[in-house]
């Protein structure tokens, strides 16, 4: 008989400013306000800031998105890079206050 142990993975909170392109294909937890939210056939463009920076987060279209502007959120996710910025693809969204 094998026995599996399973942590839990705590995924490093960060803010804005200190997502760069040294965390690409990290999992990354940030906090930050909803300053845009862009809808296209596939998924969600997000863009999030805090009081550090600002940044794109990509949410891939699995089921309807409510969240506005003005929406503070954590997020976690991948670290990717597209057209030479720093994105986070979206696993996981927690709305913390909702506008």
């Amino acid at each position: 008989m094998i026995l599996f142990i399973v942590q839990k993975y705590e995924v490093p909170n960060y803010d804005i400013k200190d997502v760069d392109k040294s965390k690409l294909d990290e999992k990354v937890s940030i906090k930050g306000q909803v300053e845009r939210v862009t809808e296209t056939p596939g998924l969600y463009i997000l863009n999030l800031e805090d009081s550090t920076g600002e940044i794109t987060v990509v949410v891939f279209k699995d089921e309807i998105l409510d969240i506005l502007g003005g929406d503070l959120l954590e997020v976690e996710g991948t670290v990717t890079e597209y057209k030479n910025n720093v994105e986070i693809i979206a696993k996981q969204i927690k709305v913390l206050n909702a506008n």
